[in-house]
């Protein structure tokens, strides 16, 4: 069974940082930076600043300010991509204003703030959850600590850890729940859900929350920036308003209010850690960066023990490597120094059967299919035109001849050595049948209306099976790199003997 991906299609083509539109808990200024004049702002501030949005543009935002903002403490930001915090008082009210360059314009982020947590406070939490995590050797409790963690911290209803596979579809690996709904631990959902242009963001902002999914856009004033001539930039703003269907999305779910919080391993977006509440709620600046430390210190963790899993697994592909290149120096024949000690190919490739076809000759070991299929799947493999090492998890999809023998050779790894010959050292894995738990039917991602503009999101997450046959444990990446040390090990071998 095909699922549609939406996420390519049509999804991840949608920009969403250049909307002109934020969420209503907080105000949005845009400043020229030589002289801190006021060119655009939030249609909310007029109530703020008990003025018209004409009487507003125009002036500098110290003439709001009970204490003037230096121009020099904004110039040290120039070249910063990070959002500087001040603490501002204006109208009567403490404000924390995030500030930071986009362009030709500086953005002051506005949310209404009261005293501050003191250091020590955010300190010993901090060093309570990392005490907590440091403690969690293997992938599984680590995440599930995670979960906890983080709900406790947060006091939102629902935690989950949300991780990305190779096609961005993404499934919940963890889950602390006490939102008094149904759980979704070991679900998957398609990668349309969280699409490219959002996961994007996530490299730019660390965060993103929505206090309430029942809120009205605040526009901003006027439409078009007069120093870039076009929409503002609003990718690197907490306060940006979120696409019209994610939040529709959320009413599907029953979620009020929602956050993300990112993480990353070796600089790729791994996964997140998603927040639901069943009611609005307002997590401060101090906690939201209580959120981002404490998910800096996860993705170190988890790189640690994902950078240590495949260190061993390196090792052992470097073992069984290193005994096959040893045999390929001792013996006199090919076919010889692959499969007399056969152990070490299989286990190289965590392959079920190998065969050497060589000079219109057949060595094999373990199971492959018959000598007819494996000659008209080198046919194939002639025609087409292929990369020396072709890999394959599911090969009824590439050959049709295959189904016949899926069940001992859904999985193919193909070394080529002389294609023209029809020389090839062929590995196979076995059918690896599994089931995928979806959160709602994926081919129903996206509904659109008769007008085909006008779309919306599924209104059901029940879970929607989807079995999965003729596939196998797809290659690892180390794998295929090995075939690729192998093929040279068996041309240095042929060359050698060649010459003697």
């Amino acid at each position: 069974m095909t699922i549609r991906n939406y996420d390519a299609e049509f999804c991840g083509k949608i920009p969403l940082h250049n909307v002109n539109l934020i969420q209503p808990h907080g105000y949005l200024l845009v400043l020229d930076p030589e002289h801190l004049e006021i060119v655009q702002v939030s249609e909310n501030i007029a109530a703020l600043f008990n003025q018209p949005l004409d009487a507003i543009i125009g002036t500098t935002i110290n003439d709001w300010l009970d204490e003037p903002l230096h121009t020099e403490r904004l110039t040290g930001n120039h070249f910063s991509s990070q959002k500087i915090p001040f603490r501002l008082r204006l109208a009567d009210s403490l404000f924390l204003a995030l500030i930071h360059m986009k362009g030709p314009y500086l953005l002051v982020e506005l949310s209404p703030t009261s005293e501050e947590k003191s250091f020590l406070e955010i300190y010993q939490a901090l060093r309570y959850n990392f005490a907590e995590l440091e403690q969690k050797h293997d992938l599984p409790t680590l995440l599930s600590a995670t979960a906890h963690q983080f709900q406790l911290l947060s006091g939102f209803d629902r935690v989950m850890i949300y991780q990305f596979d190779e096609n961005w579809n993404g499934k919940v690996v963890a889950e602390a729940n006490h939102s008094g709904k149904v759980s979704y631990l070991g679900q998957q959902f398609p990668a349309s859900d969280i699409p490219k242009s959002a996961r994007e963001l996530y490299k730019k902002s660390p965060y993103r929350l929505i206090p309430t999914s029942h809120y009205e856009p605040v526009k901003l004033y006027p439409i078009i920036n007069p120093l870039s001539m076009s929409f503002v930039d609003l990718s690197d703003c907490h306060l940006r308003s979120v696409a019209p269907v994610h939040l529709e999305y959320l009413h599907n779910m029953e979620v009020d209010a929602s956050m993300s919080v990112r993480l990353l391993v070796n600089d790729t977006l791994w996964g997140l850690i998603s927040f639901h509440h069943n009611t609005p709620r307002y997590p401060n600046f101090e906690t939201c960066c209580q959120f981002e430390l404490l998910a800096d210190f996860v993705s170190k963790q988890l790189a640690n023990l994902l950078n240590a899993e495949t260190f061993a697994f390196n090792s052992t592909i470097s073992t069984h490597k290193n005994a096959i290149l040893r045999n390929l120096y001792r013996e006199v024949s090919l076919e010889k120094a692959l499969f007399d000690n056969e152990y070490h190919l299989l286990k190289l490739f965590s392959a079920q059967g190998a065969v050497l076809i060589y000079d219109n000759k057949y060595y094999s070991t373990g199971a492959v299919p018959t000598e007819e299929q494996l000659q008209n799947l080198v046919f194939w493999l002639q025609e087409k035109q292929l990369e020396p090492v072709f890999v394959s998890n599911s090969m009824t999809n590439e050959f049709e001849e295959a189904q016949a023998y899926s069940n001992m050779a859904s999985g193919l790894l193909a070394i080529e050595i002389d294609k023209h010959k029809g020389n090839y050292l062929l590995c196979f894995r076995s059918e690896h049948p599994y089931t995928i738990d979806w959160g709602g039917n994926p081919n129903e991602a996206v509904n659109f209306e008769q007008d085909a503009g006008t779309y919306h999101p599924r209104n059901s997450f029940r879970i929607w099976k989807q079995e999965v046959k003729n596939s196998s444990i797809p290659w690892k990446e180390e794998e295929k790199e090995a075939a690729h040390a192998i093929r040279l090990y068996v041309f240095e071998y042929l060359s050698k003997n060649a010459q003697e």
